[in-house]
């Protein structure tokens, strides 16, 4: 496969639910093309999908992954999808795709994946300030 290329992966919905179906998309990528792969081969991914009126949402970031991170990718995709369900629950799904590409060796990616640790808020203080106000 070539490296420099994006690679477009797309499986239709059908009447299934965007959550019951994500799950299965992700392992019929995993098994149709990253299971082929050299054990350290690096790819990058993102989570996408396309509406019935033809528009296109990113779901999550680009992710770094190998083809050893099927299950935290998992996780990492229903967090997406979990943060961002409200947005979409009204929105009639046609398409998941997983747009890929290969990463050379030795190229430098300074995060693998995002961090699952939780975050810690300061409870004195709020998070935001309106006008520059807290």
């Amino acid at each position: 496969m070539k490296q420099s290329n994006w690679i477009k992966f797309t499986i239709a919905n059908g009447t299934e639910t965007l959550q019951t179906h994500k799950e299965r998309a992700l392992h019929l990528l995993w098994t149709s093309v990253f299971t082929k792969l050299e054990q350290d081969q690096l790819f990058l991914i993102p989570f996408k999908i396309c509406s019935t009126d033809g528009s296109y949402r990113s779901i999550s970031f680009v992710q770094a992954l190998t083809k050893n991170d099927l299950d935290s990718a998992i996780v990492i995709f229903n967090e997406f999808l979990n943060l961002k369900q409200e947005n979409y629950e009204s929105l009639q799904v046609k398409d998941i795709l997983f747009v890929y590409r290969l990463v050379k060796p030795n190229s430098k990616i300074t995060s693998k994946a995002i961090s699952l640790s939780p975050v810690s808020i300061n409870k004195d203080k709020p998070p935001f300030s309106i006008q520059g106000y807290n």
